[in-house]
């Protein structure tokens, strides 16, 4: 039985960013509702955890399905959950010049978490409250006083991650992106999601479903952070994570 193991912990130090609140700008455009940062603030970038290199952040972005159906586009021991939150980062590569440093994309940085309804959860208030300024198509809001590790779990939590290398779920579906996806869970409200739901496309037709179903693994090999195990077991991807102990195999 083969394993893959990174024995490392994510290191999110620069995600912190210092406790500083940014603001936002929130668009619903191309079937996706993002944040992007405000252009006027600081860089904010990650490292660590077995990245190659640092990666910047470029915008958070959601996946849901229906009320009645859940959309991430992981699943965790055949669970899908309600919401996928992705946190996309682009690599910036030092180029030397004659004329100076230059830099280029060195591809994408991804951190994937799980969304579940549950308790009211005030530190996404601000975006729910900006989600309710763009419901139609081509539509943008600015919202402030946002801090990007309030909406992640705990640091402790983020131990424990899983890792592959894929492509983006949204055309043109790329092979550019290092995934990480956490599995411990954040809680949404019921009314807090609803207004997830109530998003439009341009056609007015509800924003629901803008997921990707799972793909086949194709030869991929997942990798964990070492604090708990993980086999190389599953045939689907965006990925369907099958999590063994050690203490349970004979």
């Amino acid at each position: 039985m083969k394993f893959f193991y990174l024995f490392l912990s994510f290191i999110l130090h620069l995600i912190i960013a210092n406790g500083a609140e940014w603001c936002y700008d929130v668009q619903n455009k191309n079937g996706q509702c993002k944040a992007r940062l405000n252009p006027a603030h600081a860089t904010i970038e990650i490292s660590g955890g077995g990245l190659s290199g640092k990666y910047t952040f470029s915008q958070i972005h959601f996946h849901w399905g229906t009320v009645d159906n859940p959309g991430s586009e992981h699943t965790l021991n055949g669970e899908r959950y309600a919401f996928e939150l992705h946190i996309v980062h682009s690599k910036l590569i030092e180029r030397s010049e004659p004329s100076g440093g230059s830099t280029e994309s060195g591809g994408l940085a991804v951190l994937g978490f799980f969304l579940k309804e549950g308790n009211s959860n005030k530190n996404y208030q601000n975006i729910i409250d900006g989600l309710k300024k763009v419901v139609d198509t081509d539509t943008n809001t600015t919202i402030s006083k946002v801090k990007l590790q309030d909406l992640i779990p705990e640091k402790e939590s983020l131990k424990l991650f899983y890792r592959y290398e894929g492509s983006l779920t949204t055309p043109d579906c790329a092979e550019t992106v290092t995934w990480t996806v956490f599995p411990e869970v954040i809680e949404l409200s019921k009314d807090q999601m609803k207004d997830f739901y109530a998003l439009k496309y341009g056609d007015k037709n509800p924003m629901v479903e803008n997921f990707r179903p799972l793909q086949k693994l194709n030869g991929r090999k997942i990798f964990t952070s070492g604090v708990e195990t993980i086999l190389p077991l599953s045939r689907y991807l965006l990925i369907s994570l099958f999590v063994f102990y050690l203490t349970s195999l004979s």
